[in-house]
Formats: structure tokens, sequence, C-alpha cells
């Protein structure tokens, strides 16, 4: 969707210009909530808070698709829900929403995950700049595990003073991105529950981001498609586009390969590389 946003209260902090539009990042207003980590006990209604872990308890563990790496800084290991979209995840936007007190011009992505024994996240910033659209604020987690215990593992660890935090059944932990932390290794516990589930670390968790703009300067037909307008702007204004930034056609190359390798045959190997010969021109371009 292609949505209009007023900016005019913030000033530009960065601009950069390629073909028909022009990125910028704005500099917008500080953020009041805090530059540490901010932890809100009993945070939502306690009946939501049931709702919302009943039923993943009651989801297929085959929905939850486990997420797993051993690089440096990204090792981690833990379980991102995939299933369909809770009954109550509208009412769970909306108290989030309320309680962190988001401005207009931000917005909440929320993600369900899982921790079973042995899973973890070793130290990270939660930075993401591969993301063309949004930019990460602020970070959020909304804790959902019952009668958890410091030996259980699964703890939030604030880097910068060592600091652990015991995830508190209907807890939420929110602290500004970029800032170091890890999760340490879940511990197996006896007389848990068999329940896969029951027995795991189960956190609703996401970001505070803010959209990446672009001005569109030229090609105002697309831009007239973009906004489904039919009569013509009035000449001074300026139209704000949250749009990712345009990717670049395919190369000749790019698309000689890909025909290459459609005839089979002894032209296959040769059209593969030449294809990858292609994209790599391509990334390099964009």
């Amino acid at each position: 969707h292609t949505h209009t946003h007023t900016v005019r209260p913030f000033a530009v902090q960065g601009i950069h210009s390629r073909r028909s539009h022009t990125h910028m990042t704005l500099n917008l207003p500080p953020d009041l909530r805090g530059a540490g980590i901010a932890v809100v006990p009993d945070a939502l209604p306690c009946a939501l808070a049931e709702q919302v872990r009943s039923e993943l308890l009651a989801a297929d563990a085959a929905l939850f698709e486990h997420q797993k790496t051993r690089a440096g800084e990204q090792a981690m290991s833990y379980h991102r829900y995939c299933g369909p979209e809770l009954r109550c995840w509208t009412a769970v936007h909306r108290q989030l929403h309320a309680l962190l007190g988001l401005a207009p011009y931000e917005h909440l992505v929320l993600n369900v995950s899982r921790y079973d024994p042995g899973d973890f996240l070793a130290l990270h910033y939660d930075d993401d700049d591969a993301c063309r659209s949004f930019e990460r604020r602020r970070a959020v987690v909304w804790h959902l595990s019952q009668g958890w215990t410091e030996a259980r593992g699964g703890l939030f660890v604030d880097e910068t003073c060592g600091r652990a935090y015991v995830p508190r059944f209907n807890t939420v932990v929110h602290f500004p991105v970029p800032h170091p932390h890890s999760v340490t290794p879940v511990q197996s516990a006896e007389g848990q529950l068999s329940e896969q589930n029951a027995s795991a670390r189960l956190a609703v968790y996401g970001w505070i981001v803010t959209p990446r703009y672009s001005i569109v300067r030229e090609n105002e037909a697309e831009l007239h498609r973009a906004l489904g307008c039919h009569d013509r702007p009035e000449p001074r204004a300026t139209l704000l586009l949250y749009l990712p930034p345009p990717r670049p056609a395919p190369t000749k190359m790019h698309r000689q390969g890909r025909a290459a390798r459609a005839e089979g045959g002894e032209s296959e190997n040769k059209g593969k590389e030449e294809e990858e010969e292609g994209q790599k021109k391509w990334q390099k371009r964009g």
C-alpha cells in the first residue's frame, strides 16, 4: 500500500538521490520513553495475557519455525510462530500501542517466539539496516511464561551492565535500538509439563519502527498511479511517499543467462554462470 505522510515538524537529517527518487532520513523528535531498559510488570490486562498464552499452548508445535545460526554476534536458536493470526492479535496491538505511547509516524511490528531447552540469543543490537521500508526505533518483548525461575535460563541480559532479567508473566520489557543484549540458554527442568509449548519460554516480541521515506521528483504518471490520483497535484505541492527504494532492471547478460538455462542440455551450466554474473552486476548497480 502507498501512504502519504506529513513531515513538516521534522528536519531532514540526510538526503541522497537516485534516479527519480530522493531518499531521506528524518530527524525525528527524541524518544521520551527512556534510554535504558524499561520493565513494566502487569503490563496488559491479565485476561488478554492468559488468552494469548492459551492460544499458543494449543498451537501445533510444527507452526513454530526453527531460527538457527551459528555465526558470531548473529548466533541464535529459537522458534518463531508462523501459524494463522491469533484471535486476539488486534487487541494485543491496541493494548501495546497504548502502553508504549506510539506517535503517529511510528508503527508496531510484532512476532511470537518460543525458546526450547538449548535455545538462546547471542549478544546483538537489534539494528536492521537491511530493511528498505522501515527503521527500527525501539525493541519490545511481552513475556508470557508462567512460573519461570532463574534456574530455567532464558534470561534477558542487558550487556551494557550485565544485569539479567527473569521473564515474568505479563511483563513488558522495552528499550531503544540499537542496544547490546542477549538471552541466556534455556535449561530443561524437572517436573515441567510434557507438552513442548507448555514447558517453553513464550513471548511476543517486535519493534517500534518508523518508515523510510522517498521524495518522488519525476515520473509524474507513475506517481499519479501510486496515489490513485486522476487530477494533477498543485505545482508547489511536495509529495512524500512511503515506498521502498526502486530496484534497477535486469541487465542484458542477466536476461541472456536466464534464456540459456531455459534451453537446457549442454548450455545449462553456461547459462547459470552467465545469470550469476548478471545478478552480481545487478546488485552492484543497486
